[in-house]
């Protein structure tokens, strides 16, 4: 008998425990579990790997990746992005619609599919754009092959035609038709109106230091969006995934609807539970992330 790949003397995670075992892996899948220093006897292992003092995991699963390409590959292209996924330990991804042209109706997903099946390194799944511009084309972007949708409530960039919802009507119609198909969406929550009262009112303050963005976009302005699409989704039955979640109310808030009955997913992000607002002038730029840092003691709540 012929193995592929033997990683040995590792200690193996699974959903119950940790222990040492030795893999065999024939076309890229786990064949045996064996315990360390089994005897081979007559099996041939064309590779081996010695992973001890490691800890073997299996590939993870990315359900919110963003790839420039096309239309923003200053940001990342499919290479590049799935090399870093692959270096990672990711080895299924799910890449978000926003690129340009935005992928928000069949053709542009089969034409995302195309280009990714050609450049990616690891495998990958799609999701649609659904919002109120792309109410009629979400049903076939889901026949498509579409495993779920990204949707935002707010202002229009070129990237995010058709994933935008304007007010509650289009998010409870875009909520409905993925319930009947059984498909995810997952949502940005920031309230952008009372964002953008309290940004214009630092600007006429003369604020225009990176602490000014953060003081724009407040944690209540995460539970503002939330809210609104907690209460549609209970009321609707749709699968409701929150993306990025950085405020430890709103996450207190989306547990209870729940473990009320909401079909509710929930997903945060490491510089949440690692950074703060106070690395702001420490990091400057590459701290301005949407939704903003929080607090020290929020960053400590959400763990």
């Amino acid at each position: 008998m012929s193995f592929d790949l033997m990683i040995k003397n590792g200690t193996l995670a699974t959903p119950t425990e940790l222990r040492r075992a030795d893999l065999l892996i024939r076309d890229g899948k786990i064949s045996a579990v064996l315990d360390p220093g089994t005897p081979l006897g007559g099996i041939d292992v064309k590779r081996t790997i010695d992973a001890a003092g490691l800890v073997v995991l299996p590939g993870m699963v990315d359900l919110h990746v963003h790839i420039g390409e096309p239309g923003k590959t200053e940001k990342e292209d499919a290479t590049t992005g799935t090399q870093c996924a692959a270096a990672g330990g990711v080895t299924t991804i799910a890449v978000m619609p926003n690129c340009i042209p935005p992928v928000n109706s069949k053709e542009r997903l089969l034409e995302r599919a195309a280009l990714l099946r050609e450049k990616s390194f690891v495998d990958f799944a799609l999701l649609g754009g659904a919002g109120g511009e792309s109410l009629d084309t979400i049903r076939e972007q889901a026949e498509a092959g579409a495993v779920g949708y990204k949707s935002y409530v707010g202002p229009y960039r070129d990237e995010r035609r058709g994933l935008i919802c304007q007010d509650t009507a289009d998010m409870y119609q875009v909520m409905e038709i993925s319930s009947e198909i059984d498909r995810f969406i997952g949502w940005h929550c920031e309230d952008t109106v009372t964002q953008g009262l309290l940004k214009n009112r630092l600007l006429e303050a003369g604020r225009v230091d990176y602490a000014a963005y953060y003081e724009s976009r407040p944690e209540f302005t995460e539970s503002l969006a939330t809210v609104s699409l907690l209460e549609i989704a209970r009321e609707t039955g749709g699968l409701l995934y929150l993306v990025h979640m950085s405020s430890p109310w709103a996450l207190l808030v989306s547990d209870m609807y729940r473990q009320n009955g909401a079909n509710v997913w929930i997903e945060t992000c490491p510089h949440y539970l690692m950074l703060n607002e106070t690395h702001t002038a420490q990091y400057g730029p590459y701290a301005q992330v949407a939704p903003p840092l929080r607090s020290p003691e929020s960053m400590e709540r959400m763990w």
